[in-house]
């Protein structure tokens, strides 16, 4: 169910990264940054209340149902495994500095993001990877729906009602009747929002453009604790939020879609492949909003 491309990824998962420059000093910045994104939550994570588990969450999930039964049919199972599958898929090919398999699974600006990243360390002539060791637990978090909206529209903040995870616009038509109005909004689709949380044990490594493994000797050079994370193996939980959007199934649709067949065809609406648009908060999960005051 999660993104096709997620899923296809082979079996081989690589620990190294091509060559980043020749001839450059390290910049501990660049590094540094990048490092502590992909260092996930080590501390003050606050798991969901209960009644987000229990109430909000389902809430969602039978919203989402009604527009398309097959595409949520089994969401916690294969949300889970799929998102493991995501976290191995993203940092393999941040690993392998593969900028365009990351454009292919991440929204726009997480891309952007990552890309800037990657491009400052890929100058310092140190290459970072991330050895993921063991995948622990995985758990959704927060499902959240964005009704009658698409990501990239605008909308005024008080004009938005957010009702058990439900983000409702508020329209006014005063010649439309209230069921009608309701009509409206769900006929323009909707835009689903996934938290979810990881459990791993990892490792980073720091490599020269020779291949020799420099992480103790980087750290000692720089005398920093902002590197201590990397000397041993840490738990940690990365934060993943994932979004797909629900429009209505016509046969103009520009967007590509998953899991078409004859009974999927009959649905009323269809769902774009999940893409990747957070990781641990660096885009403060990345609202598909553009909300003025």
């Amino acid at each position: 169910m999660l993104n096709s491309r997620f899923i296809s990824i082979g079996r081989r998962y690589y620990t190294a990264i091509n060559s980043f420059g020749k001839n450059k000093s390290p910049n501990v910045k660049y590094v540094n940054t990048l490092s502590h994104i992909l260092q996930g939550i080590t501390q003050n994570y606050t798991p969901p209340k209960l009644k987000q588990l229990l109430l909000y969450n389902n809430i969602c999930l039978l919203t989402c149902r009604g527009l398309n039964k097959e595409y949520f049919k089994d969401f916690y199972k294969t949300m889970r495994e799929g998102s493991k599958v995501a976290l191995r898929y993203v940092f393999d090919n941040i690993n392998n500095n593969d900028l365009d398999a990351l454009s292919k699974c991440c929204e726009e600006k997480l891309y952007s993001k990552m890309f800037k990243e990657l491009s400052d360390v890929r100058q310092t002539g140190v290459k970072l990877v991330i050895n993921l060791e063991v995948i622990k637990s995985c758990t959704v978090d927060n499902i959240e729906v964005l009704l009658g909206l698409q990501r990239g529209d605008r909308m005024i903040y008080d004009k938005i009602s957010n009702v058990m995870g439900l983000h409702i616009p508020m329209y006014t038509n005063k010649q439309l009747k209230h069921k009608d109005l309701v009509n409206e909004i769900i006929d323009r689709g909707a835009v689903v929002m996934v938290d979810v949380s990881i459990k791993v044990k990892q490792k980073f490594l720091l490599y020269d453009l020779k291949g020799n493994n420099i992480t103790k000797s980087y750290i000692d050079t720089f005398n920093t604790l902002e590197y201590k994370h990397m000397l041993q193996p840490i738990d940690t939980i990365h934060l993943l939020r994932f979004e797909s959007s629900i429009i209505p199934n016509t046969t103009n649709s520009i967007f590509t879609f998953v899991n078409q067949n004859e009974n999927f065809g009959q649905e009323p609406f269809q769902c774009t492949e999940w893409t990747l648009c957070d990781l641990n908060g660096i885009l403060n999960r990345n609202y598909p909003l553009d909300v003025s005051i």
